[in-house]
């Protein structure tokens, strides 16, 4: 049974929450319509990075198949705009989170107004499940053949709310199901995640952790990102824990070690290349590693020495810049340490 107007004015604080930007609030007097609430699309896209002829969804390799990977986020102003091309897909969010009750179902479709256009935001998987809180993800296709050009914080979507007829076994938050997009930032699929969860959970209970460290591992697992939950399963393959509480300790110093390293190259890299750069101006600062060098005789070997030390330098500053930040399964210590 959807939801009416009125019912969903009453819980309309519990499914819609995060409208962050003060002029795109909320509004329940004019997003609530009869018996579903229109939702906008987020300023935030992902679009294809490049294209495939083939997609073999049985493998999981993170660098061969991890789809987020082959898509491009693009964040844009509130006077920016994205076209959406004649049959091209493209993959929005909600702006509005929503979180939906365990004793409810949500539905999420395109309104009838952008339908009819031949615009689709909810591909075919308009299924909100009870329990489900994030903002959920728009798969925009464009199924006319015109271009579409899409502003941030249209109301392209309305979501329906039906009250369940039995009592929820597990909701899609609860720990049994292991879901993968619980507080979900609507990015791409990550399909594959689901084979490898379960099977570092099989490990886990075959091997009888302590309730205290199962239950950190299995909360700590799908906070993991795409590459360290690799490196914990090849871990898991590679190591013989005689005492199975060790699997945390022994896996966060695996870890600290990456990270280690990991501080190491990119406080060098980020320091030594605006050294280089300033040497190009200022002579004196590499001019004790200048005169060991003589390669060629009818060049400057100062100049040449900073030239080539300034244009090494730049790639791999440039990927630690400009690259997320790599993240690491860390006990509280090293989370403290990295924080301060």
């Amino acid at each position: 049974m959807y939801l009416t107007d009125k019912e969903l004015h009453n819980i309309s604080g519990t499914v819609i929450s995060e409208c962050n930007h003060p002029d795109h609030a909320f509004d329940a007097d004019k997003q609530i319509k009869t018996c579903s609430i229109d939702i906008r699309v987020s300023n935030i896209f992902w679009i294809p990075k490049r294209q495939r002829n083939s997609f073999d969804l049985g493998r999981r390799n993170i660098f061969e198949v991890s789809p987020r990977r082959m898509w491009k986020k693009i964040v844009l102003a509130d006077n920016e705009s994205i076209t959406l091309k004649p049959g091209q897909m493209i993959l929005g969010r909600t702006y509005e989170k929503i979180s939906i009750p365990k004793e409810n179902v949500g539905k999420l479709t395109t309104r009838s107004s952008f339908a009819r256009l031949g615009l689709w935001t909810a591909g075919n998987c308009d299924l909100v499940n009870p329990g489900y809180s994030g903002h959920v993800p728009l798969e925009l296709m464009n199924t006319s053949p015109n271009k579409f050009v899409i502003h941030p914080y249209l109301p392209l979507s309305q979501l329906f709310i039906m009250r369940l007829d039995g009592e929820l076994g597990n909701s899609y938050d609860s720990d049994q199901l292991n879901s993968k997009y619980v507080d979900d930032d609507g990015g791409p699929s990550v399909w594959w995640r689901d084979e490898l969860v379960q099977k570092i959970s099989r490990h886990i209970a075959s091997n009888a952790l302590t309730k205290p460290v199962l239950e950190r591992l299995q909360k700590e697992v799908h906070k993991l990102d795409d590459r360290c939950l690799f490196r914990l399963d090849r871990f898991i393959d590679s190591k013989t824990f005689s005492n199975s509480d060790d699997l945390l300790s022994q896996f966060a110093k695996s870890e600290r070690a990456r990270f280690s390293l990991y501080k190491f190259r990119r406080t060098i890299f980020l320091w030594a290349f605006p050294t280089a750069l300033a040497s190009l101006v200022i002579p004196e600062l590499l001019q004790p590693v200048s005169k060991t060098i003589s390669l060629l005789k009818d060049f400057d070997a100062s100049l040449y020495t900073r030239i080539v030390a300034t244009t090494i330098l730049a790639f791999p500053a440039a990927y630690y810049f400009f690259s997320k930040k790599v993240r690491f399964f860390l006990d509280e210590n090293d989370r403290q340490q990295d924080a301060d």
